[in-house]
């Protein structure tokens, strides 16, 4: 049979299948979110968790020197976190942002408290979607490929981690010099000149050709999604695919990022994780929701927070 509308039919009705959409390969990746160019040091900064051979670290990165700090933890919680950071705060100076993950010991009303204390913009990135923090992220890899180089062969971390922060890079001066416009004394012999202080001018210039130059090479295979509106229908995408349907909500700060509502519980997600669908979902009321899986995430309470950076 024939008919002149055939194909667009049979796409429509496809589109409304329901193991399809949850087993539909991952969205296309959007262009590249820039964040902003600092112009001085230490203004903008990121921090991450992660754990090495059984231990905890924080990662701390500048992102106008490239400078980062790491520690071991002696656990996870807010006040450790909070501890370890206000060390390099009374060091460097307290920064106007930090950009962080979505982890309880960033989420916390104790970190809440402690950013308006020392009043600096807390900046989060979505849920499971650690891609938002790049710069915490590239801070972590290092740490953990310095933490490798120097198990293997026996030497020296902090030794390596000096050496490292008065090294040049991609063209630009190196991390001590951006940061406190001087070269430090290491353990390789340098002339005296070398060590006298010098105030680079021309870092944001560099910053902003670095990362043009990659968003450029990102944004050749990317696409922009379109945005969704309050009340649409989405397939949320969970380990499993894109296997729970959700109502979105709304706009939250993070960038493109959507809060929506899935068996009676609430989620943020960003943009890449939700799937716009044409089937017909009924949310369950709260009090009637069954007991939701550890996998997806949540948020801890029914509603998101008006103070949720």
């Amino acid at each position: 049979m024939f008919w002149p509308t055939v194909y667009s039919d049979n796409e429509r009705e496809v589109s409304k299948c329901a193991p399809c959409n949850a087993l539909r390969q991952h969205e296309m990746r959007e262009p590249l979110h820039l964040h902003p160019i600092p112009d001085k040091p230490w203004s903008i900064t990121a921090a991450d968790v992660f754990e090495w051979e059984g231990k905890h670290y924080l990662v701390l990165v500048d992102s106008y020197s490239g400078w980062w700090e790491f520690d071991v933890l002696p656990n996870l919680s807010s006040t450790a976190v909070i501890k370890t950071l206000k060390r390099h705060f009374y060091t460097h100076g307290i920064p106007q942002q930090l950009m962080t993950e979505n982890a309880p010991s960033f989420s916390s009303r104790e970190f809440r408290t402690f950013a308006h204390q020392w009043d600096f913009h807390h900046v989060t990135s979505s849920p499971h979607y650690p891609r938002l923090n790049g710069l915490a992220e590239r801070g972590v890899r290092s740490a953990k490929q310095l933490l490798a180089k120097c198990a293997r062969d026996g030497s020296d971390i902090y030794a390596a981690l000096l050496n490292l922060r008065n090294t040049p890079w991609n063209g630009m001066p190196s991390p001590a010099q951006r940061l406190r416009s001087r070269c430090t004394r290491t353990l390789i012999p340098v002339v005296t000149t070398q060590l006298l202080p010098k105030v680079e001018t021309d870092v944001q210039a560099a910053l902003f050709w670095l990362r043009t130059k990659g968003k450029i090479s990102h944004d050749k295979s990317a696409r922009r999604l379109l945005p969704l509106e309050p009340g649409q229908v989405v397939r949320m995408e969970t380990s499993r695919g894109f296997d729970k349907l959700a109502t979105v909500h709304g706009k939250v700060r993070q960038p493109n990022s959507y809060v929506v509502h899935s068996d009676g519980r609430t989620y943020v997600r960003n943009r890449l994780h939700l799937l716009q669908v044409p089937e017909s979902y009924s949310p369950i009321p709260a009090s009637f929701a069954p007991v939701a899986s550890s996998e997806p995430q949540a948020w801890p309470s029914a509603t998101v927070p008006n103070d949720t950076p």
